[in-house]
């Protein structure tokens, strides 16, 4: 998901710093740290005791680095049963919370037209970081003292390594029909071309699919969510050296090998943005590298030439399992804060740069012409046969969306903009549970237009969207479970979803919520809450929120079931 770093300025009139945005990371902007919801003192014991418990679950791993039998939970076999008695039981809606309505614009033909999922990536939630897996640049980056807010890693995450029949037992009672998860490259193959696949992990995301399929569940595969392999950092700088490319050909070319008959909906790459502005530019992310502006106009082109890479794989190869590929990058909605037409020239400018950036050379083979004329020989140039194989490299474009700024013209600035999340000292939106994040639901339905009118009405998912709630990570008892603030900002961007599509006759067929379950937030640890399921992180007890009955009764089981 995407994470901004520092609070935004708070006035057009003064100095101010441009945001960019970072997703559960994109931008210039740093995030601001999420964490977990132990007190910080505690952390490091909670994170230790539940580590203990995972590793008596799975199977011997200091044995060998990858063992047979990978250790998961069958159906029933939790520690204790009572949690799979309680999922066997009909979903009920706790005594005293009322779920409201649905969002107005969102008619029963548009509900039934699409379909709605969730999302989630490996690292923050499976867990087992040791076992049947090879180490990734977040392996490594959280134990750097000071890197992640409270001190969490997600060595532990919510255990979904072992827990995930429970879990998609849970998600069929919601009526959750698709799920948006991620390999971990290093739990497939530890390294790059010529490396051992790792049999161990193949099983276990067969055995994981499969429980999917089982509860009724379509998965949607994202190749890539941030968890390189170490190995591929230290031997040549990762995304800073095209060796990249070749390496994540190979991996993706054994993920349609081994997997191409059950999954029909591929993502390659999830937010390149924050890949390269947080992990090789600013140093705020895995794998903590800090470096001039080139460095990230580098990556982002490795990234590019990687997801072409993977496509060309598939279309040369596996063409026949008839799947659909696409490619899923964030942004933040660019307001201008006049009608004058500098301001909306700076609004998409950092359109341009923010987004336009990564999606442009997938229609165009081409950079925007604003980038190309701001950065000069900055910019990588695209050979002929990389525009070939860049440009219609998608079936569908993903966006993760969550808030907006304001933005206007300054021909100081190397793009011509500055932004803030305040018009005369008034915020954006509501503020959410991370400096960076505002309750901008129009930023939802202008995204979506602006997509469609930009890239002639291509296929266009939601792959993410969703908040935190300020001080949530502090609530007890049955407070946890009452998250009306979050229900009510799903209500707005969906509404605002709705809106643009019924009026534009956009092609939005899925839009995913960010996220299922509270998890391990990147830099900002457990801190900072998104899931519509509260995960006690002593426990890993599950329980689901207001939010989470809000959509199972208008969305998941009113929405599109798609073809497996």
């Amino acid at each position: 998901m995407l994470h901004l770093a520092q609070a935004a300025p708070s006035a057009p009139a003064q100095a101010q710093r441009s945001t960019a945005a970072a997703k559960p990371g994109t931008g210039s902007q740093q995030p601001t740290p999420a964490a977990r919801t132990a007190p910080p003192a505690k952390g490091a014991k909670v994170e230790a005791a539940a580590a203990a418990k995972t590793n008596a679950r799975v199977a011997a791993a200091s044995q060998a680095q990858f063992p047979e039998d990978a250790g998961w939970m069958e159906p029933g076999d939790n520690a204790d049963g009572s949690q799979q008695q309680q999922q066997q039981q009909q979903l009920q809606l706790p005594a005293g919370m009322s779920i409201p309505g649905a969002p107005p614009a969102c008619t029963a033909d548009v509900v039934r037209g699409m379909s709605w999922g969730v999302a989630t990536a490996a690292y923050q939630i499976e867990g087992a970081y040791n076992v049947n897996k090879g180490p990734s640049i977040w392996d490594t980056f959280v134990d750097m003292p000071g890197k992640i807010k409270g001190g969490g890693t997600g060595k532990v995450a919510i255990e979904h390594y072992t827990r995930f029949p429970a879990d998609y037992k849970l998600m069929q009672q919601m009526g959750v029909n698709v799920h948006r998860f991620s390999f971990s490259w290093p739990r497939i193959v530890a390294g790059g071309q010529g490396s051992a696949v790792n049999e161990a992990g193949i099983a276990f995301y067969h055995k994981l699919i499969d429980e999917m399929v089982a509860n009724g569940i379509t998965p949607v595969a994202t190749m890539y969510h941030w968890d390189l392999p170490q190995v591929l950092q230290d031997r040549y700088g990762g995304w800073l050296n095209e060796q990249v490319v070749k390496d994540f050909a190979f991996y993706a070319d054994t993920l349609f090998a081994r997997f191409g008959s059950k999954i029909k909906y591929w993502v390659t790459i999830n937010e390149p943005a924050s890949i390269c502005d947080h992990g090789y530019k600013n140093g705020i992310y895995a794998p903590g590298v800090k470096a001039d502006r080139s460095s990230l106009y580098k990556c982002g082109h490795n990234v590019l030439l990687a997801h072409a890479a993977a496509v060309k794989v598939y279309r040369d190869k596996y063409r026949s399992q008839g799947a659909k590929i696409g490619f899923s990058t964030n942004l933040v909605w660019a307001e201008p804060l006049t009608d004058k037409p500098e301001d909306k020239q700076a609004a998409q400018n950092k359109l341009d740069r923010e987004f336009g950036w990564i999606v442009d050379p997938l229609f165009t083979g081409r950079y925007p012409a604003s980038m190309r004329g701001a950065l000069g020989d900055e910019l990588p140039k695209f050979t002929e046969e990389q525009k070939a194989l860049l440009k219609g490299s998608i079936d569908f474009i993903g966006i993760n969306i969550y808030t907006a700024r304001w933005v206007w013209h300054n021909s100081d600035k190397p793009f011509g903009w500055r932004e803030s999340s305040r018009k005369d000292g008034v915020p954006i939106g509501d503020q959410g549970g991370a400096t960076w994040l505002y309750n901008a639901p129009f930023a939802m339905g202008n995204v979506l237009r602006y997509v469609g009118e930009k890239y002639n009405k291509a296929e266009t998912w939601i792959t993410e969207f969703g908040t935190g709630i300020t001080g949530e990570n502090t609530w007890t008892g049955s407070q946890v479970l009452n998250d009306s603030y979050r229900t009510n900002f799903y209500s707005g961007y969906i509404n605002s979803a709705c809106k643009s599509i019924n009026t534009y006759k956009l092609n939005v067929p899925m839009i995913f919520a960010w996220s299922l379950w509270d998890n391990f937030e990147w830099a900002e640890g457990y801190e900072v809450r998104y899931g519509m399921v509260h995960v006690d992180f002593a426990s890993q007890e599950r329980k689901i929120k207001q939010s989470g009955y809000w959509w199972s009764k208008h969305f998941f089981t009113q929405g599109k079931k798609l073809a497996r």
